[in-house]
């Protein structure tokens, strides 16, 4: 039988997937034969000849040939963004002293390009360097003649030479500007090219694909990066889209900020990309804090007031606590607002630290805050985190759209849910954990529509290479 909603011919499917292995978790049937798609979303889930009733003239059939389909898979830890500019910008660690940030800047500047661009040093190393004029001077030590442009971790801090400077200013005096915002100014300092930025974005994206993967959670992202991104997708729109992926953006700040700021922000990259429906959202705030003073610190009272405005407005929260202090600042800061009434908010710590029982006590909304492990700095694989298949398939789909707030829209094969599957040859549950090291789809699906076959991507790859040998 078919569980979904049944059979007015007004309500035929777009799409259906017959002869299939299709995966929905239930404990009665835990596969089904046939998926029935309308209007991106799942219309109903069952037995081929059931779900053949609702097809029409215009329904797509597509023939699974016993395939096995999965929810589609949810990278909800990726990096996507630092990934895409690591080979592009010069990065720096945030735990590095003065002169190794320099070092690592004059061995760039050495390659001779007009611009050195890096990003990622800590802030806290101008702390004796009172006037920009001081911390201008330093940079001019390295090149006069080269414009060198530093972005802070905190994605907000910006440290130039006296040749970029003087770039600032002749655009204020031009343009008759009292500021130029820390973005506007990368913009204007930063040649980079949209185009091939929107290739490597859809190389990335593709080698996802190529994994089953139909959704990923950016998990860390300064405010340029997300602005470079936005210019590269909406650039390549016109000719094709370069993500196979649903897109969820973060804002990453670590360290105290303007909270309305901060919320300013997400909502302004909420809205550029509202008419992109689900496909890239802007809805979490990402918070990295610690200990250290000189390194993601916050107080208790200075998180809360930081994170207030984005949770008033409905955004998620999504913090990496360094410590086990941090934990536990953290759930009393997010316990306190769920006191408050703040029920429109996804709530995540990510950490390697456990919350002491003592503490967890204390909580009245625990059971409302969800718990995961530590951002990577580097892409890595689920099967480090789980014990069995079970629980790394849960982790890629369930647990995943629960941490990114979507949980009802992905991460289940269901009615109502995004026809959003990950498709492959053989039962992965079978295989065992290790199957989930380095997946191999055979298809990858999003709202009902084909965005990689395997079979398709291979004969393509083939016909190149024959046109290549051609003399």
């Amino acid at each position: 039988m078919a569980f979904g909603f049944r059979t007015k011919k007004k309500n035929s499917a777009d799409v259906i997937f017959i002869n299939g292995n299709i995966y929905t978790g239930g404990d009665d049937a835990p596969f089904v034969g046939a998926v029935a798609v309308k209007d991106e979303k799942i219309l109903a889930v069952g037995d081929c000849e059931d779900i053949e009733e609702l097809s029409s003239s215009d329904t797509v059939v597509h023939d699974l040939e016993g395939k096995y389909v999965y929810p589609g898979f949810i990278d909800a830890h990726s990096v996507f963004l630092r990934e895409l500019f690591k080979d592009r910008y010069l990065e720096l660690d945030p735990v590095w002293d003065l002169e190794t940030v320099l070092d690592e800047v004059r061995d760039k500047a050495e390659d001779g390009d007009d611009t050195v661009f890096a990003w990622g040093f800590n802030y806290h190393i101008l702390d004796d360097y009172d006037t920009g004029e001081d911390r201008r001077a330093l940079l001019d030590e390295i090149s006069t003649e080269q414009t060198i442009v530093l972005l802070a971790s905190d994605g907000f801090t910006l440290w130039l030479n006296t040749a970029a400077m003087d770039i600032i200013e002749q655009v204020k005096e031009d343009e008759e500007a009292d500021q130029v915002t820390v973005n506007q100014a990368l913009h204007i300092l930063l040649d980079y090219d949209e185009e091939d930025i929107a290739g490597d974005m859809s190389a990335l994206s593709l080698e996802l694909a190529e994994k089953g993967f139909t959704s990923i959670f950016d998990s860390y992202s300064l405010p340029f990066f997300n602005s470079v991104f936005q210019h590269a997708y909406f650039t390549a729109l016109g000719d094709s889209d370069p993500l196979r992926q649903r897109f969820m953006g973060s804002l990453t700040i670590n360290r105290k900020i303007m909270p309305q700021l901060v919320s300013t922000l997400l909502l302004g990259d909420q809205t550029k990309c509202v008419e992109l429906g689900d496909m890239i959202t802007y809805d979490t705030l990402k918070v990295e804090i610690g200990q250290d003073e000189k390194l993601s610190y916050f107080s208790e009272e200075d998180l809360a007031e930081v994170l207030a405005p984005s949770v008033e407005r409905g955004f998620n929260v999504n913090i990496d606590a360094l410590d086990e202090e941090s934990v536990i600042k953290s759930y009393r800061v997010l316990d306190a607002f769920r006191d408050k009434g703040a029920k429109g908010s996804t709530f995540v710590i990510a950490s390697d630290f456990n919350l002491p029982d003592e503490v967890r006590a204390e909580l009245t909304s625990y059971e409302t805050i969800i718990e995961t492990w530590a951002t990577p700095l580097v892409p890595s694989t689920v099967i480090s985190h789980c014990d069995t298949a079970e629980e790394a398939l849960a982790q890629l789909t369930t647990e995943a759209a629960a941490i990114t707030g979507k949980n009802g829209c992905l991460g289940a094969v269901e009615p109502g849910c995004y026809a959003d599957f990950a498709v492959f040859d053989e039962n992965l549950l079978e295989k065992g954990l290790g199957a989930f090291r380095n997946p191999s789809a055979a298809m990858t699906v999003i709202g009902g529509e084909i965005v990689y076959d395997r079979e398709n991507e291979e004969l393509a790859e083939m016909y190149d290479v024959m046109l290549g040998q051609r003399v």
